[in-house]
């Protein structure tokens, strides 16, 4: 279990330190190109992890509807997300920003519901109100 409280401490660190530094990169840079610079390093850090490892061939044997799955999650978050997301940071605070971006939990709360059939417990009801609390507390 300390494994994963190590995982997400990592990952809200990574979470919460790369706006400050998206939100200063961004100043006189397009949002496009600024989506592609962090994916072109994103890839050659990826291209090299898989060479040293020696899994370079488990890309190539991946089964062709997680490609599709994975693609189509890469073109919502990783460049329509990201993209509409630098162009919202440019425009305005990113104390502001990020946590009204950080609310994404409350789409995918619902749709999960919906789409992939989870039950729906009084925890995740307060969770979603608390998120939309928080949203208005924000804006």
């Amino acid at each position: 279990m300390w494994q994963t409280w190590l995982f997400l401490t990592l990952t809200a660190l990574c979470w919460g330190i790369a706006p400050i530094l998206e939100k200063y990169g961004l100043k006189d840079t397009d949002e496009f190109a600024a989506v592609a610079v962090r994916s072109f390093a994103i890839f050659f850090v990826l291209l090299a992890i898989f060479v040293f490892t020696g899994k370079m061939q488990t890309i190539f044997t991946f089964p062709l509807k997680k490609i599709i799955i994975f693609s189509l999650s890469g073109l919502l978050a990783g460049l329509l997300g990201m993209w509409t997301y630098f162009k919202a940071l440019k425009m305005s605070p990113s104390s502001k920003i990020v946590p009204l971006v950080a609310t994404y939990p409350l789409i995918t709360v619902i749709l999960s519901v919906f789409l992939l059939k989870e039950e729906v417990s009084w925890q995740r009801i307060l969770g979603t109100i608390l998120i939309i609390l928080g949203v208005l507390l924000v804006k």
